[in-house]
């Protein structure tokens, strides 16, 4: 769970990253992909030995906050990770720099193809690639780097047409855990 403090930092981050994104509204990189990467990463965090949902919480925010179309920006990540040191520097997000550089690193690379067997960054990333569906592509296995996100894939896809919610529930964690789709008998 995370603090009230926690909780009004990741607002105001979310609120700033909205009102400088080129993309916010998007319907393929804006704030509703944001969504359902935070909504998805929390499930996957929850169940994830050692992951923040307070981090992945800021990466849903803020991986593709600085992408500036919608097809090849290969700099996005990069630009997003210099961001996160401009809301460092301007004191709107605590981070040691430990978890800082570890931010920086999953914002800057989650384009990139790679896994890794860094949990919290594997966290972010599978949120990303499990949202894939939205665009016509279907996450490779290959490409996840955590169990649950490997066994995550298909019932996600059932997540990614939810509307945009109040971004106070999901950081706040009132947001229920996300379900397997019913089978025709259950």
């Amino acid at each position: 769970m995370l603090s009230a403090q926690q909780q009004n930092e990741l607002l105001a981050v979310l609120e700033h990253a909205g009102r400088t994104a080129p993309l916010v509204h998007s319907t393929i990189h804006g704030e509703h992909h944001w969504q359902c990467v935070a909504r998805i990463g929390a499930h996957l965090a929850r169940a994830t030995n050692g992951a923040d949902v307070r981090f992945v919480l800021l990466f849903a925010v803020l991986h593709d906050s600085r992408r500036e179309n919608e097809n090849h920006d290969p700099e996005h990540g990069h630009r997003a990770a210099e961001f996160v040191d401009e809301l460092a520097a301007a004191r709107r997000v605590s981070l040691d720099p430990g978890p800082r550089s570890r931010l920086r690193d999953a914002i800057a690379r989650h384009n990139d193809g790679e896994t890794t067997s860094d949990q919290m960054i594997g966290v972010c990333w599978d949120a990303d690639r499990l949202c894939l569906p939205r665009v016509g592509i279907s996450p490779d296995r290959a490409l996840l780097s955590t169990a649950i996100g490997r066994d995550s894939i298909g019932w996600t896809r059932t997540q990614l047409d939810d509307p945009i919610e109040d971004w106070r529930r999901i950081v706040r964690g009132a947001v229920a855990p996300l379900q397997e789709p019913r089978t025709a008998s259950g």
